[in-house]
């Protein structure tokens, strides 16, 4: 049986989500820690090693997070606790910010005209993806470690004409103000900036079956996309961190 390509997982995103699911069954999910799944998601007997596991339990516990955010996820227009988009044109990127040292951050942009969907997670959920720095307690994928990465992406190197306008700002302890610093967090705005305002090629680009945790949903937003020398209105910008990324599922062909 052929399996779908993935592209990310964030074992500890997916551990939340199949730890809360009814009637419980012991599902082993990474070294010495263990969750909960309905014994129908994936089998009985699947033991799943989130780090260094095999392709085939990567997949099931991947479809065992689909499963379990069921109830909860809705469509972009519709949005829920979670995000479920079964076809979604995605750009992915792994950076760290210029003049500051942190594990590299892999952000998704879904651009889709009126609305961008903008997902930021750690680079090691991403496949293929390999780093020896460790991750010191910043977690991209929660609320407040996504606040401070859009709130320092406003003015890092992302792309070539920011580098020219913001180098001598993203150093030292002007680095450490600003990603620090007391200006209120505006989170939707500063996301869609950096998911639409990005001009270098992506990592991946493709289309994908995502599971996304949602953490804000704003309508009517404008963001002044500095590397473009442009303003952009969103009829709606979502903003969270990606579960899991796949490939689309196989559609049939239509009947002649």
């Amino acid at each position: 049986m052929l399996t779908r390509e993935l592209h990310y997982l964030s074992g500890r995103l997916v551990t939340d989500l199949v730890d809360q699911m009814k009637p419980r069954r012991h599902l082993k999910v990474r070294g010495g820690v263990s969750a909960s799944v309905l014994p129908a998601s994936i089998g009985a007997s699947v033991e799943v090693e989130a780090t260094g596991g095999d392709t085939t339990n990567r997949h099931a516990l991947a479809a065992a997070a689909f499963k379990a955010a069921a109830d909860e996820a809705g469509s972009v227009d519709h949005p829920g606790r979670y995000l479920h988009m079964r076809v979604a044109p995605i750009r992915l990127w792994v950076f760290s910010f210029k003049g500051y040292k942190r594990h590299p951050i892999a952000l998704v942009s879904i651009d889709l005209g009126p609305t961008i969907v903008v997902l930021a997670g750690s680079a090691g959920n991403v496949s293929g993806y390999t780093s020896e720095r460790h991750i010191d307690g910043w977690l991209p994928s929660d609320p407040i470690g996504l606040h401070q990465l859009v709130q320092f992406g406003a003015d890092a190197d992302l792309d070539p004409p920011m580098h020219k306008l913001l180098a001598e700002r993203a150093q030292g302890a002007e680095a450490e103000r600003l990603f620090f610093g007391d200006r209120p967090y505006d989170l939707a705005t500063d996301a869609a900036f950096l998911g639409a305002s990005i001009l270098r090629s992506p990592d991946l680009e493709t289309y994908a079956e995502v599971l996304a945790k949602v953490h804000v949903v704003r309508d009517d937003v404008t963001a002044t996309l500095t590397s473009l020398q442009r303003r952009r209105r969103f009829d709606r910008v979502i903003v969270g961190a990606p579960v899991v990324l796949r490939e689309p599922a196989a559609q049939p062909l239509p009947r002649l």
